[in-house]
This record gives C-alpha cells, structure tokens and sequence, in this order.
C-alpha cells in the first residue's frame, strides 16, 4: 500500500478516537455526530487494506478502540435517546405557578388517585383533598390540577395516592410555598437555568444510568453545601429535552417527546428539584428543532402539543393581571418569529415577539412604573443581548435590533429595573443593557459549556462572562421590604460560586 493510505488510515483512527471522546465527554452535537460517523467507517474501511503492510498489533488496537468507543457512543443514544424504554410506567406530581391562594400540579397517573395537600407546620392540618380522574391515553395520562383555599406565606406539603392505595406509599409527593398578597411587599428566593440531556458526560462505568442528570444533582447538592434558601421556584428556560430533538421524525414524533419528557419526571436527580419548589418552564427551539424556522409545519405541532401538556397548562395564567409589588413577563418565540426566514433582513416587519405579544408587552412596561415596583423581571428563553456578533441569527435578538432599539425606548421611560431572566447560550453572562435594562443569562444545567467568543468592542456592557462548566444556574433573592429594595444574584458554575451582584432601585 502507498505510503499516502497509510497516512490516511492513521489519521481516520486518530480522529475517529479523539472526537469520540469529544462526542461523549465535551460537545455532543449533531455535526460532530456526522463527522464521527464519516471517520469510524473510514478507519473500517482502509484498516483491512493493511493486514500485510502494518504492524498486527497497531491494527488490532486500532480495531478494538474503534469498536469500543462506536459502542459507547451506540450505547449513550440508546439509553439517552432512543426507544429502548418508553417510560411508560412513570408517574409524578409536579407543582407549577402558585399564588397567594392558589396552586396548579400536573399529575400524571394512570389510574384514579387523591391529591392531598397539608400545611407543612406540625400538627400537620390537610388543606385539600382534590380527586384526579386518570386521564385517557391520547393525553399521556396527564392531569392539571387546580387546589384553591391556601393561605399566604404559608410552606405546604402534598403528595399524590393512587385510589385505594395506603398513603404511606405514594406515587409522589413534594412542598411548595405561597407568595405574600397582592401588593405587599416581599422577600422570595428563585433559582434560573436551562437545557438538559440525562447521563453526559457519559463513562463506560456509568452506561445503563441513563436516568441520572449530573446537573441536577449539583443544584440540589449546591442549596444545601452553599446554605442557599430554599427556592421558591424553579425557571427553567427550555432545553427541557434538549438534544434529543435530533432524533425526532416522522408520524411516531409525538410518542418520542412523551417518552423524552417522562424519562425527565423519571429521573431521581430532577425529583430532587421539583419535590422542593414549583416550576415554571419556558422552551426553546431546541425543544423543536434546533433553530427551527418553518412555522406551523411537522413536527412543530407535535412538540408543542406534548410541551402544553407536561408544561404550559401548569405555568402562570396567560395575560394574567398582576398585581403584585414584584412583576414578571413571560416572553415566549411568536408564531411570526417561528416562520421568519433565516436571511430576512432586520426592520418594522421583523418581529421576534409578533404583533399582538409586543403590544401587550410594552403596556405592562408602562403599569405601576413607580416606586411601588421597583423591579419587573422578563423571562425568556432568548438572550436579550448575546455576546455573539454574529448579526443573522434568527433565534438572538441580534437579529432583531430594530425591535429591540424600540422596547429599550419604552423601558428608558419607566423608573422600574427590568431585568431580563435568559438561557439557551450554554454560557454565564451578566450584561448592562441601559441605565435600567440588565440581563442575566445563564445554561445550562446539565450539558455542553460553550465556545462563545466575545466581539471586540461588545455592543452592551459586560459585567461577567464566563464559558467554562457544564452545570451553570442562577440563583436569586428579591427583597422589596429593605431600604432600597435590592436583587442579589449569584452565579454557580459546577457547584461553586463564580460571580455575585447587588441591584438596587
């Protein structure tokens, strides 16, 4: 053999071993998948071509590591992706939006069952006893229940018991705090993060553990390491599957995502974090389909289908009246920001919000701009001012900067600090928008750490920024009875403290 596919052989088994280990350590990506595919069958195809001219025991170490590392690979999708398990036997009780008098649960049994609710002080006192019918197939089981009567700032207990079932063992349980009464003022803690993928970074030791999210358990290990106060609430802004959307298509998409979603609520590690505190979720276009620009067209339905039912339905009333001293807007993609082309060019008739969502916005912008709410956080599962300069991305307000120059105007005009709540980048970033105007925006919480480079001269003032870390949140107390009323946020990367600062108004 020339000395040409010898150079060649070698250099398909270097790289097929170095971006294995890459895919299942560092970046597991779609594009690297591909490349690691093209260079496996490279290294399969030219290896036999040199049984006569290379050493026998070069050729059996590169055969052996090549196998091995396509099997973990093989391996690490059938047990993080794929359908080797549906999931189906998995029930939970989640609590999503809760108000001073109210809770919502998504429940997910598939026989008849009792949610019980109780006040956490002892003598414990049951508040309520609401019957949850099991929902039928076509919705996955799943139920959204609504328990009225709880008294404010007041921690709760609940847990869910199949009918006829003794109430020492059920299917889940948790707790939960309510929020103060409208208009007063307030002391709260949360916690933000986004996007993740269970049993990565994988190890040959840990194959089959494919219901642990190495992330999750960091936060939860991080509340009580760090004397953190327990979380009120969770934000968790997309990416709730993320990754696994690379594997969808077809007419079985919709089966796939339930499977995905169940295999989340399965995992022991995220039941640390819901059994404590609500969650309220965001997605992304990672929960469709990464950068996903075609509207209205398959598998959009389906994803958004199955994430109304495991997500949605629990979160905070749509266009509630909110009253309270601390407001919140929920942002989410508009169908219109869905259905732009990536090359359309920026202006009046670019929306990244759509019509009706901007409009509704900029008047909450203007409602109580006073004293009495000294700060309106957005949440939203798009950066508001990404460090990238890349100027097209259709899912970045980069490329949207004539919408974004317009809010900017309007919230120069309010006395309120808005402070916009972000993920998706898969890096830690603390920005000074304007002289009002901050963002926070740090993932994920279980998966890759980004490359993003900062431009040279970045369009809004960086406050911090940080790549490194596979399991990134943020961590949030609001206070609105100090004098000056204040907002300090911390940033935890892999389990330590990175970063932390003080707001006031």
């Amino acid at each position: 053999m020339s000395k040409l596919t010898t150079i060649a052989t070698v250099a398909f088994w270097f790289l097929s071993c170095s971006l294995s280990v890459i895919y299942l350590k560092v970046l597991p990506t779609t594009g690297l998948a591909r490349w690691v595919r093209i260079c496996y069958w490279g290294t399969l195809i030219c290896l036999p071509l040199h049984l006569r001219s290379m050493s026998k025991r070069f050729l059996l170490v590169a055969f052996i590591s090549t196998l091995f590392l396509q099997g973990c690979i093989q391996d690490f999708h059938r047990h993080s992706f794929k359908e080797t398990d549906n999931f189906v036997n998995t029930e939970f009780a989640r609590v999503g939006y809760v108000s001073a008098n109210t809770a919502k649960f998504t429940v997910r049994s598939k026989s008849p069952a009792s949610l019980l609710v109780a006040k956490r002080s002892l003598p414990a006192a049951l508040t309520a006893n609401v019957s949850v019918d099991a929902a039928g197939e076509d919705i996955d089981f799943l139920s959204t229940v609504h328990v009225e009567g709880l008294l404010p700032k007041t921690e709760y207990v609940y847990k869910v018991v199949r009918q006829g079932d003794n109430e020492t063992t059920p299917l889940d349980f948790g707790a939960f705090r309510t929020p103060v009464n409208e208009d007063e003022a307030t002391a709260f803690h949360f916690v933000t993060s986004s996007s993740m993928i269970p049993n990565w970074p994988y190890t040959f030791t840990s194959r089959g553990d494919y219901l642990s999210i190495p992330g999750a358990d960091v936060l939860a290990d991080s509340i009580k390491q760090h004397n953190i106060d327990t979380p009120d609430f969770l934000l968790f802004l997309g990416g709730f599957i993320d990754s696994a959307v690379g594997h969808v298509n077809g007419d079985d998409a919709v089966d796939i995502w339930r499977a995905r979603y169940r295999q989340r609520y399965a995992s022991p590690s995220y039941k640390r974090i819901y059994r404590q505190m609500s969650t309220i979720h965001t997605y992304d276009d990672a929960d469709i389909v990464h950068r996903w620009d075609r509207g209205n067209e398959h598998p959009y339905p389906m994803a958004k289908e199955v994430f109304v039912r495991y997500h949605h339905e629990a979160n905070p009333p749509v266009a509630a009246e909110d009253k309270q001293a601390l407001q919140c807007s929920v942002l989410h993609n508009g169908y219109e920001t869905l259905s732009v082309p990536l090359d359309m060019s920026d202006g009046g008739l670019k929306t990244m919000l759509g019509g009706q969502q901007r409009s509704k916005f900029i008047e909450w912008i203007h409602e109580k701009s006073d004293v009495q709410t000294p700060f309106k956080f957005v949440v939203s599962s798009v950066p508001f001012a990404p460090p990238s300069s890349d100027p097209v991305l259709s899912d970045m307000w980069n490329g949207y900067q004539y919408e974004r120059e317009l809010l900017l105007k309007e919230m120069a005009k309010s006395e309120s600090v808005f402070i916009f709540l972000t993920g998706h980048q898969h890096d830690f970033g603390a920005y000074k928008v304007a002289d009002n105007v901050y963002e926070f925006s740090i993932s994920p919480l279980s998966h890759y750490a980004s490359r993003t480079n900062l431009p040279e001269e970045p369009q809004f003032t960086v406050l911090a920024h940080e790549n490194k870390g596979m399991s990134k949140f943020g961590a949030y107390t609001v206070n609105t009875t100090a004098t000056p009323p204040f907002v300090r946020f911390q940033a935890f990367i892999d389990g330590a403290q990175n970063w932390e600062t003080v707001l006031t108004n």
